[in-house]
């Protein structure tokens, strides 16, 4: 392997390992956030039929039953 090559791979595994580290670190603290974005209330939001969070679900739940 040429010097330049070996120079572009162990920059691209190091973004790479960088990257992954900082997701990991930002899932374990909990500084990541899963709420919805599009507005504070479930029922005023426009992605509210489709939307996977566990709020929604269960409040799509109690509206049938």
């Amino acid at each position: 392997m040429k010097r330049r090559e070996f120079l572009r791979q162990s920059a691209r595994v190091g973004i790479l390992t960088a990257m992954a580290g900082g997701v990991v670190l930002l899932a374990s603290k909990n500084r990541i956030d899963w709420t919805c974005t599009e507005n504070k209330t479930c029922k005023a939001c426009t992605k509210y039929a489709s939307c996977d969070l566990d709020q929604a679900i269960g409040n799509r739940k109690n509206e049938k039953g």
